[in-house]
């Protein structure tokens, strides 16, 4: 088995109201690893997170999950959460073990009851957000200005797009990266260069994140207003500062069940998400922990099941040592 050290880890909940595709969105980052031959289905109860016998009977998620991917030289560590605020403990304990939380929001719903209420979890917690826009194949999908703009209604942040969709609806074909202005496309994520017809939409949108990315960090912004522009190492510092800092939220776009745009995705989490090393727990002592391989032994135990097969299990993340 490999091993891989604090740095190289990234410790992910997934959460969303009920139904947006959590479960779905893991399905396809399996496959796309090569974990599995084929994507899962909750409806057939042939989905990884889904394996209890309760969970396959009812057709959704009743607990928190645990899927780890390997993504190049890192470990991704993600926590497919229940969407149902009946287990909204069950996504708290998740957030609070984890470095990064991925806020799965419909494109043809927008912002739901469930989304409000673990964005507050991520919130009180100071755990960094990326938005997820999913279902972007679906008919119903909305334009991504309307999205943002219901985003930015009912949140108190600034919502900056990484990505823009190439098509919504049953046109949604990938999607264009703003930081290195390529598409995306398709199921493999092929890179091309950017096609004509959304050349205006990407200049428009890369002119956005690159202020956004510079107001993130004094230095860049002195730059930005010198210059003009930034390099792309230094849009990618702001994004980064930005993210950890909670100045600017990220905003993707896939669909998990069509799989296009999920390989840009897990791409992009090991360099944009942040490590076990830049977070800190406050121990019942008082004594503020970060995760210092050489410090004594440390502990945190967010969950404890009773498996009819195994027999108990306690799951907890190592905070130091």
């Amino acid at each position: 088995m490999k091993v891989y050290d604090t740095k190289s880890l990234r410790n992910i909940a997934l959460v969303s109201h009920q139904g947006v595709g959590k479960t779905t969105l893991t399905e396809a980052m399996l496959l796309n690893a090569g974990v599995t031959t084929r994507m899962g289905d909750t409806a057939q109860g042939t989905s990884v997170s889904d394996h209890d016998e309760e969970e396959i009977r009812r057709e959704l998620s009743l607990q928190t999950a645990q899927i780890p991917i390997e993504s190049g030289d890192f470990k991704l560590n993600f926590l497919d959460t229940p969407g149902y605020t009946d287990f909204q403990g069950e996504v708290k304990d998740a957030v609070l073990v984890s470095d990064l939380v991925l806020l799965l929001i419909d494109g043809s719903s927008g912002v739901e009851v469930g989304s409000e209420l673990y964005w507050s979890f991520a919130e009180e917690l100071r755990v960094p957000r990326i938005v997820v826009m999913t279902k972007m194949d679906r008919e119903m999908a909305r334009q991504p200005e309307a999205l943002i703009g219901e985003l930015q209604d009912i949140f108190d942040a600034r919502f900056v797009p990484l990505q823009i969709p190439m098509g919504t609806g049953t046109s949604f074909s990938g999607v264009i990266d703003l930081l290195e202005m390529k598409a995306h496309a398709g199921t493999t994520g092929i890179i091309s260069d950017i096609p004509s017809e959304y050349e205006d939409a990407a200049n428009e949108a890369r002119i956005a994140l690159i202020e956004a990315s510079a107001e993130s960090d004094d230095v860049l912004l002195e730059k930005y207003f010198d210059q003009g522009d930034l390099s792309e190492e230094e849009i990618w510092k702001g994004v980064i500062k930005g993210l950890a800092e909670g100045t600017l939220i990220p905003v993707v776009y896939l669909s998990g069940s069509a799989n296009v745009g999920v390989t840009s995705l897990v791409d992009l989490l090991p360099r944009i998400a942040p490590s076990p090393q830049h977070r800190k727990f406050e121990a019942e002592d008082g004594k503020i922990l970060t995760a210092d391989d050489s410090a004594s032994l440390a502990l945190y135990v967010f969950k404890t099941t009773a498996d009819p097969y195994v027999g108990r299990l306690t799951f907890f993340r190592v905070v130091s040592g």
